[in-house]
């Protein structure tokens, strides 16, 4: 049976949990070559040890809070300290359980891109290039219209990307492959591996500022970046009332 790269995500966020090692690393593979390990203790970060960028996203968020793609839940704990209702979203069943036992006291499993909401939010937050669970350029158009039915009248979408041509070494090489295959040059296709299992490959959007921008505005969103580090980015889109 196919292996997702959530069921892999879940169980090492399950195995750090139980405690079981301490070092666990997921190993990522993607269709440009590359191999990067990543450290399963990242998504159980506090405060303090987050990057300024994510440490503001945080700080903004106000209301009604939906955390989409919430992982162990680490962004999620924080405002539940703060006193805010929030609720954490994630596909994987082994990373809500997670969350459940770190005392999040609203959690759901949901696919995102599928799911229609019966409440609205304050606060919609997607961090660590949390945007790109839309997977491509067409996800990105789909998922602006279904936010907009996620938020309050006076809400706010908050998330952070990559802007690949902010790394012109990575970008000209980059962008003549995915041009060659047919893709927009921010879909990356990846595949997790974690204890000798390896994931189906699963897309992956990096949106740059200047498409996210043009896909905003045609979707009725006023859009701001409010914070920029490198190639990093986060930007805030709240609905065009006029």
């Amino acid at each position: 049976m196919p292996i997702q790269g959530w069921d892999i995500m879940g169980r090492a966020l399950r195995d750090f949990q139980l405690g079981k090692d301490p070092e666990i690393c997921l190993i990522v593979h993607s269709d440009y070559g590359g191999v990067e390990t990543l450290p399963v203790e990242i998504f159980f970060r506090q405060y303090q040890d987050l990057p300024e960028l994510e440490r503001y996203a945080l700080d903004i968020c106000r209301g009604r809070v939906l955390d989409v793609g919430a992982g162990a839940g680490c962004h999620s704990l924080i405002l539940q300290e703060r006193g805010l209702e929030v609720t954490a979203a994630d596909i994987s069943g082994e990373a809500v359980n997670v969350m459940k036992e770190r005392g999040l006291k609203s959690v759901l499993q949901v696919d995102i891109n599928q799911w229609e909401p019966t409440e609205s939010f304050d606060t919609v937050l997607l961090l660590m290039n949390g945007i790109g669970l839309v997977e491509n350029l067409e996800g990105l158009k789909r998922f602006l219209v279904q936010a907009g039915r996620m938020l309050a009248s006076d809400g706010q979408l908050l998330f952070d990307s990559t802007d690949f041509t902010l790394i012109p070494e990575v970008f000209d090489v980059w962008a003549t492959l995915q041009a060659d295959r047919r893709r927009y040059f921010g879909e990356v296709e990846y595949r997790l591996e974690y204890r000798g299992e390896l994931s189906e490959p699963y897309r992956w959007l990096f949106v740059d500022q200047q498409t996210l921008a043009q896909y905003a505005l045609e979707s009725g969103w006023l859009f701001q970046i409010i914070y920029e580090e490198e190639d990093q980015y986060l930007a805030r889109l709240v609905k065009d009332k006029a």
